[in-house]
Parts: structure tokens; sequence; C-alpha cells
């Protein structure tokens, strides 16, 4: 589909065929979050739906449009209560699910959690701040999420789980370390290749004395907000 001045936006259909129907599909997904879009022009229906988690192969959101798309059309759903729960089978056989490799929490880092601890940064893709948390362990926060972090049997390499509102949602495999050449032990950079493989975002450690700067700025911006807000009280008084 696509734009023009009056209407810009563009997007990927695919042409298909439901039992002679015509239609146009779209799919979209996101870290957490799953949708489709079916267009029947010849019936004037459309069926949208949006869903949380996790949707593998499209399998929900496609089977779920099939099976509205049959009752509108008035035509025999061929999903029902015994099929909906066997498919694909009985007509493709079930592919195994590939489980996940449980994380070996046990791995201990190479050194103190605090040669990691800071606020890191990327012109492009922002700061990232990493933390320990009041039971000790390593975590790192980057705008709404939160992630767990586990060493990795690779040097200073930490696996990152998903905690809060990305618990089950999204993990990271790769958060890596980088010293530097001259420090007292504390990390340098952090390298993401999970954000972008094949061109990974590096993140420079911000200095620690920018970092009070700052602090000392915003305190005194707020003592001389509130010396003003003092100094327009009294006028307000007095007159």
């Amino acid at each position: 589909m696509g734009g023009n001045e009056q209407d810009p936006a563009m997007c990927y259909v695919y042409e298909q065929e439901l039992k002679s129907y015509p239609l146009l599909t779209h799919t979209g997904s996101t870290d957490g979050y799953r949708a489709m879009l079916t267009l029947y022009p010849n019936r004037k229906l459309g069926i949208f739906t949006a869903m949380t988690g996790d949707d593998p192969s499209y399998i929900f959101r496609s089977n779920l449009h099939n099976y509205v798309s049959d009752l509108y059309l008035n035509e025999e759903p061929w999903l029902n209560v015994s099929t909906i729960c066997t498919f694909p089978e009985p007509w493709h056989e079930k592919k195994p699910s590939t489980k996940r490799t449980p994380i070996d929490k046990n791995i201990q880092p190479i050194r103190a959690n605090d040669s990691y601890v800071g606020v890191y940064n990327n012109k492009a893709y922002g700061d990232i701040k990493i933390h320990i948390s009041k039971d000790n362990q390593l975590m790192a926060t980057y705008g709404y999420a939160n992630f767990l972090l586990f060493a990795k049997t690779t040097s200073d390499v930490f696996y990152a789980e998903g905690t809060g509102l990305l618990k089950n949602v999204k993990d990271f495999t790769i958060f890596r370390f980088v010293e530097k050449s001259n420090s007292s032990s504390l990390m340098n950079t952090l390298e993401i290749p999970s954000f972008e493989s094949q061109d990974p975002p590096v993140f420079t450690r911000r200095k620690a004395v920018a970092i009070h700067i700052s602090r000392a700025n915003r305190m005194a911006n707020c003592i001389v907000r509130a010396h003003l807000t003092l100094f327009v009280l009294v006028v307000a008084v007095i007159m």
C-alpha cells in the first residue's frame, strides 16, 4: 500500500485468498507486543488484533483471524474445540518446541560488582545505568526497562534477564564490558551486540566528576528557585 502527499503512510501487505475471498494482511511485532490486520475489500470486512507476549510463527494471530473470518463470511470454521488444541495437526506435523537453555546464575563475575557500576552513554541510544540492587544483584536500567545481569563464562560478559515489566518478555544475551587500559579496574565501555548485531552500539562511561557537577548544578538551581519563591512571598506580604 502506497501513499501520496495527502496520505504519505506506506506499508507492506500480503495479497492472499481464503476460500476464494481476496484478502490483504499486514502484521507487526516488537518487544512484548504483536498485531495483525486482515482486510476483505470485496466484503468490506476488516479484522484487527493486538496482543502482548510472544506469538511464534504467527500461530495465534493467524488462526484467530482465520476463525473470525469464517464466522463473518458465513463459512464453516475449520478450527474447533478439538483442532485448536492440536494445531497444526492433523493437517501438518507439529514441530518440536525449542526450549531456551537455562541461565547459570551461579557464575561469579571476575571482578567486584562496583567495577561495572556507572552511567554509560551512546549518542544514538542514550544512557544505560548499571547499578547494584539491595540484594547485591548487578542490574541494568535502560529507560523503563530493568534487567538482572548474570555473568557468563567469558570475562566481563553478562546475560541480561528482563525483570519487572520485562519479566518473561525480553532478555538480551550479551552485555560486554571493556576495561580501560590504564584504569583502576573500572570498566570504560559497554558494548551490546544484542541491540544491533551487525553494528553493535558502544556505550561510554560518563565521568563521575561530570555526574557530580550535574547533581551540584541541579541542587544549586533548586536552591535558587527556593530563594526566588521566598522573595516573591515576602514581596507579596509587604504589598
